[in-house]
């Protein structure tokens, strides 16, 4: 009987720190097939704009990163405004061309989580390169590792959450 109440105890203790499982287990949470620039994204060039497909690539990588994770990300064209809905954007970039020679590269994005309307979590999310070979595979590969964090995120999401390298 002690060792019954104990695992109560520790599975209460675990819950209670947010440790039991997915917050999201079996859901679905719609994102929208693009990761807009913000109106005032700042460093984002016409050449990174019209050839690195940053707002397609950064809701692609966050749905092959959710997948085994309990919940189900699902791209739309225009999200719902019931259920769970994760709206991106990419607010910075900072891409010279020039590949690893001229310099870092980086993404900076921010998401807002919303179930029927009311914020459940929010996140900044940045990640830099300082290697590669072409600017928009660098560029490409910081969004892929951001998919990896904002699917890790989705699974206990918190608000003003600082992912990846904004940490």
């Amino acid at each position: 009987m002690k060792r019954f109440l104990r695992v109560l105890t520790g599975l209460g203790i675990m819950m209670s720190l947010g440790f039991a499982g997915q917050a999201f287990a079996g859901d679905t949470i719609q994102v929208h097939n693009r990761a807009p620039y913000a109106k005032n994204a700042t460093g984002v060039t016409a050449a990174v704009r019209n050839e690195c497909q940053l707002e397609t690539r950064l809701p692609q990588a966050i749905k092959a990163a959710s997948k085994g994770r309990g919940y189900t990300v699902e791209l739309t064209d225009k999200p719902a405004k019931s259920g769970k809905v994760l709206s991106i954007e990419i607010v910075h970039v900072l891409g010279v061309g020039g590949g690893g020679w001229s310099g870092p590269k980086a993404v900076r994005a921010k998401g807002e989580l919303r179930a029927n309307g009311k914020l459940i979590g929010s996140f900044i999310s940045d990640r830099h390169t300082m290697s590669g070979f072409g600017t928009c595979r660098m560029l490409q590969r910081d969004v892929y590792v951001m998919g990896k964090d904002i699917a890790e995120w989705l699974e206990s999401p918190g608000k003003d959450a600082l992912l990846g390298d904004a940490k």
